[in-house]
């Protein structure tokens, strides 16, 4: 499956999966969140076809997501994410984006603060620095996993999380680059 299906297959299932759900007792809600963006190393090959690592510093992350909660604490969102992260002893930056449909699950009790977790699947597109003349920019298949807690206030929710990310068969020039790491996000949520 090409990327450009895989897209298109995906913004599908989001807006069925959205817009098909009405009947249960639901409220709809977007987000926006940031946070730190901790890459793992990554490997690619030389002009020599040695193995060359490279190492990040923390870098950030942006994120919006549109979604809806039931009444039975599953949430089910669309997500679009940029994270960004320097490269250590390279001229470039790590960079990627990810179109990601999530299933959380959401523990409800009489406090303001609930726990969750959960992850999702999708598409992700990015750049993994490297020295010299290779280009490591591709795309694939985008995964998620972690969890948080929400703080409930008056008129939004306070999201503080953690998930684990990565890009699975990112495809370059030289091969196969896979990218994986960490975020640590606080964001806001607002039910309309």
């Amino acid at each position: 499956m090409t990327p450009k299906r895989l897209l298109q297959t995906l913004s599908l299932v989001v807006s069925l999966s959205l817009s098909a759900l009405p009947s249960f007792a639901a409220d709809r809600y977007f987000a926006v969140s940031t946070g730190a963006w901790l890459p793992h190393q990554t490997s690619t090959l030389s002009t020599g076809l040695q193995p060359i690592t490279t190492s990040y510093s923390p870098g950030w992350s942006l994120g919006g997501v549109l979604g809806k909660s039931f009444d039975n604490g599953l949430r089910v969102e669309s997500e679009l994410t940029y994270r960004q992260a320097e490269a250590k002893h390279s001229s470039e930056d790590q960079k990627n984006l990810s179109l990601m449909v999530n299933v959380w699950w959401e523990g409800k009790n009489s406090s303001p603060i609930a726990p969750y977790f959960g992850g999702g699947f999708g598409f992700g597109r990015a750049h993994v620095a490297s020295p010299g003349l290779i280009d490591n920019t591709g795309g694939g298949i985008a995964y998620q996993a972690g969890g948080g807690f929400i703080l409930s206030q008056n008129a939004f929710d306070l999201d503080f999380g953690y998930r684990y990310f990565g890009i699975k068969d990112t495809t370059s020039n030289i091969g196969s680059v896979d990218l994986e790491g960490s975020s640590w996000i606080i964001g806001v949520r607002k039910k309309f």
